[in-house]
């Protein structure tokens, strides 16, 4: 009899979690789903817009290797990918999935200033009730993100004209259309890969635009 009590006390504790968690799913993509549509309609205000570039040491290092004109060397792409942003989780976990791929999508939307939607994020998601953890990870994600888009002047307007356009050198044209590729035109695979390595895999975009407007 005992056990039979243990056994239907432990499937509803297990069952009450399940349902906690699908609970509190629901009101995160809830409360994503308004800061998405606050986005689409440009109705978002900022608490801080003078950004700053946190991974100091990351981006210095990289500037340093742009303004050599070389080849990077695998060497120089190990130190400055242990500068800046590391992770908690080797894996992304359902939650911080969800984030991102709403992240994700607003970054998609045309004639909108990227780094602006990922500064909201930012500060939206700091006052989410989830996982510290997950919450660490998303928000060091975005942060690194946003220092990025600032690091290439990345803009996803479509508008942009070609004067504009002119005024990026070769590096940096190539460091931006990498970044698109992954941002607005990669798969969730390739977001995803992204995610889980960010400071690396800049790096070596770093190193393959370097060799390819040496070479070009």
């Amino acid at each position: 009899m005992l056990k039979v009590l243990i056994i239907i006390s432990s499937s509803v504790i297990i069952f009450s979690c399940q349902e906690s968690d699908i609970f509190e799913k629901k009101i995160l993509e809830r409360k994503l789903n308004q800061v998405f549509d606050n986005v689409k309609n440009n109705n978002f205000k900022l608490k801080e817009k003078n950004y700053q570039i946190i991974n100091v040491d990351y981006f210095s290092e990289l500037s340093k290797i742009k303004a050599t004109n070389e080849k990077l060397k695998e060497n120089s792409i190990s130190k400055i990918a242990n500068l800046a942003y590391k992770r908690n989780n080797p894996k992304i976990k359902s939650i911080e999935k969800i984030i991102l791929t709403n992240y994700f999508n607003a970054l998609e939307l045309r004639n909108l200033n990227s780094v602006d939607i990922t500064q909201y994020y930012i500060e939206k998601i700091s006052n989410f009730n989830i996982d510290i953890k997950v919450k660490e990870d998303c928000i060091n994600f975005l942060i690194f993100n946003r220092d990025l888009m600032i690091f290439i002047n990345y803009n996803a307007d479509v508008n942009m004209d070609s004067q504009s356009l002119l005024k990026r050198g070769c590096l940096d044209q190539c460091m931006f259309d990498k970044a698109k590729a992954v941002w607005v035109d990669g798969n969730w695979v390739d977001k995803a890969g992204f995610v889980l390595t960010a400071a690396s895999t800049t790096a070596w975009w770093l190193g393959s635009c370097s060799w390819g407007c040496i070479f070009k």
